[in-house]
């Protein structure tokens, strides 16, 4: 069997922002096709959200959805909302992943080099904390 891949990219040019003076190189979810098929998709300039089968060791439907969360505070309660909609919105309780740079820590101790603690953080606590929160496993990668 051969390897197919299939992939989605979403601002891949440098340059795009959201008038924080950050910007943006994009987004790339990619996949083998002989492992997951992908049954429909939502792109934003901030997440990809793709619904398909996983082939392993019995197809599975999931959801996975990445995400890039910009600095500024209201841009990124914009992509805590798009990802509660997705939640709300799956017509079945199949497994549901959200991966990225969500661009806050939980606790000061997470962070090397400048520690700063603020509404942003607060914000990413308090939006965790929330009912569907129960579901959701966190795994982090300390920077």
């Amino acid at each position: 069997m051969g390897k197919k891949r299939e992939s989605i990219k979403v601002n891949d040019k440098k340059g795009v922002g959201d008038g924080s003076g950050q910007t943006s190189t994009g987004l790339i979810l990619g996949w083998s096709k002989n492992h997951f098929t992908k049954l429909h998709e939502e792109i934003d300039n901030r997440w990809i959200y793709v619904e398909g089968g996983v082939q392993y060791p019995q197809p599975v439907k999931v959801s996975i959805m990445l995400v890039y969360l910009p600095r500024g505070l209201k841009a990124r309660k914009a992509v805590y909302d798009a990802i509660e909609d997705k939640l709300r919105s799956r017509r079945a309780a199949y497994p549901f992943m959200v991966m990225g740079d969500f661009n806050e820590i939980l606790q000061v101790g997470e962070r090397k080099g400048r520690q700063e603690s603020g509404r942003g953080m607060t914000a990413f606590r308090d939006w965790l904390e929330q009912p569907h929160s129960h579901h959701l496993t966190i795994a982090m990668i300390s920077f």
